[in-house]
């Protein structure tokens, strides 16, 4: 990957990242005690996977010239280890949180869906590169 690559990959993370913390924000002092809290994670998840495919597509738009395709996987990989890294570390060793609590909204068998971002993260990029130069 080379540094404009890098550069727009941190930059869209953290765009991601804002519009994540101000979701989960609204979320927590609105909507959540009207819906429930199953589906507020619900709504909550969906918001945030719309806006990874938008800040794809639109990062893929800043390059001046096009990436390869390697570059928009490596960015979706990119994306990934940086919100595991931020979620759990934070998390554990900021917040305090147990492992066992962090790993709750990854539980598909409780009807924690928060995978579906990671897998969202992981493939965007790819998607976003395919639509505009594939």
């Amino acid at each position: 990957m080379n540094s404009e690559v890098v550069l727009y990959g941190i930059a869209g993370w953290g765009m991601l990242l804002v519009f994540a913390l101000v979701n989960g924000f609204i979320r927590n002092a609105t909507y959540e005690k009207a819906l429930g809290a199953r589906s507020a994670h619900y709504g909550s998840v969906a918001l945030v996977i719309a806006c990874i495919c938008v800040v794809a597509y639109l990062m893929m738009q800043w390059f001046s010239t096009p990436p390869a395709q390697s570059d928009a996987i490596g960015i979706g990989i990119f994306w990934v280890v940086l919100s595991l890294l931020f979620e759990f570390g934070i998390g554990h060793y900021v917040a305090g949180m147990k492992w066992e609590k962090l790993l709750e909204d990854y539980d598909l068998s409780r009807g924690r869906v928060l995978v579906l971002v990671l897998l969202a993260q992981l493939f965007a990029p790819l998607g976003a590169w395919l639509l505009i130069f594939g």
